[in-house]
């Protein structure tokens, strides 16, 4: 759907999980640059054992949820290919797939 169509009846497509995951990567490296650009070599030399921490503990958890964003886009990206490669939507194969590992 053209944007030009859109704006003419209104009718906005929904973002996929891709453009969510995408954002949200995306998202996570802004906060991980900004954060590394805040921390200075000399702030850090400030900071006790505790704070020190807190502060791994926060870049851990950016690291994990760009991790787990990643590899969401990833598995969403291998799909939509698998799904055009065999004729049909990727929500199509997904269903597919859900049913065939359901074992029903």
């Amino acid at each position: 759907m053209s944007k030009d169509h859109e704006q003419a009846t209104g009718a906005a497509q929904a973002p996929s999980e891709i453009d969510f995951f995408r954002a949200k990567s995306q998202s996570l490296m802004r906060q991980a640059a900004a954060y590394a650009s805040y921390l200075s070599e000399d702030m850090l030399a400030g900071y006790d054992e505790a704070d020190l921490q807190s502060r791994m503990k926060y870049v851990e958890t950016l690291n994990a949820d760009f991790n787990a964003a990643q590899t969401s886009l990833e598995k969403l990206d291998l799909n939509d290919k698998t799904a055009s490669r065999n004729g049909c939507s990727s929500q199509e194969f997904q269903q597919y797939n859900e049913f065939d590992s359901s074992g029903t």
